[in-house]
């Protein structure tokens, strides 16, 4: 695994020299001209309905809805997210697992245009090579990739003042696609030895889109 920083934002816009070129024939509803090379994998259909677990707590936010388990909390400490949520952060020596939501109002691009800046981002950031996306079944999306890695957060200290152990991390994001806009992200992040692929399967399962916003 690699030592670094985590992953804060999923957002393709902080990749403004290479989003410029690739986005220098989108349209404003957040498409891409017919020469976007087709590097994501497509998603099979999606379901109509999403699945919410006994128990869970259900939310929505900005057009996206999605169930957490219910002693999971609201956090505030990640910035340039539509909503973050997960195990309550007590002074743990490392980051409790979490959810983050990633709402895009601006035009992005489709997902053959974000999915391999999102992964550049990443992958240049943490210094580390990214497994190949694979389809996620979201409902109410026309298409979603998913894909997944690893890494070493450095010791720190949390915003608490509280001290962070070096911890190994494994964490998944989802990049989720309806026509125009809003584009939405998700991602699932906690310490490899905490790591709940059930969890996860559940968390995806409870996610659902609208469709594109009047005006976009």
């Amino acid at each position: 695994m690699t030592r670094a920083r985590p992953v804060r934002v999923l957002a393709a816009a902080l990749l403004p020299a290479l989003l410029a070129g690739a986005l220098a024939g989108c349209s404003d509803d957040g498409g891409s001209d017919a020469s976007a090379s087709p590097t994501a994998a497509t998603s099979s259909a999606a379901p109509a309905t999403a699945e919410v677990p006994a128990g869970w707590t259900a939310t929505e936010v900005e057009g996206i809805s999605l169930a957490y388990p219910s002693e999971w909390q609201v956090r505030t400490d990640a910035e340039g997210v539509a909503l973050q949520v997960g195990v309550p952060f007590t002074g743990q020596p490392f980051p409790p697992p979490q959810v983050q939501v990633y709402v895009e109002d601006t035009p992005v691009g489709t997902l053959q245009v974000r999915e391999p800046l999102t992964r550049a981002q990443i992958s240049q950031q943490l210094g580390i090579d990214i497994p190949p996306s694979t389809p996620a079944t979201i409902a109410g999306a026309s298409q979603a990739v998913q894909f997944g890695y690893t890494y070493t957060t450095d010791a720190g200290t949390s915003t608490r003042d509280t001290p962070l152990e070096a911890t190994d991390m494994r964490q998944s994001d989802v990049l989720i696609d309806v026509p125009g806009l809003p584009k939405y992200g998700l991602r699932y992040s906690a310490p490899a030895d905490q790591y709940d692929d059930t969890l996860w399967q559940q968390l995806l399962a409870s996610v659902s889109v609208e469709g594109p916003r009047a005006g976009t």
